[in-house]
């Protein structure tokens, strides 16, 4: 999932396992929505983007 909106300026990534709990987590850069779109760096070596017209986050392994 992402967002988690945490203050005006920070939002995280997760990584959550099949029971929906979190595995791993990390702060993303003040600026992330100049680039989110285009994919920022996964946990395991995947691509994660997000469309900001529909909302929709994808992983690209």
């Amino acid at each position: 999932f992402m967002d988690g909106l945490l203050s005006k300026d920070h939002h995280i990534l997760g990584y959550a396992d099949e029971s929906g709990e979190i595995v791993k987590m990390k702060v993303l850069p003040n600026d992330f929505r100049d680039y989110i779109e285009k994919g920022i760096s996964g946990f395991y070596g995947e691509t994660v983007r997000y469309d900001s017209s529909t909302g929709n986050v994808s992983v690209v392994k």
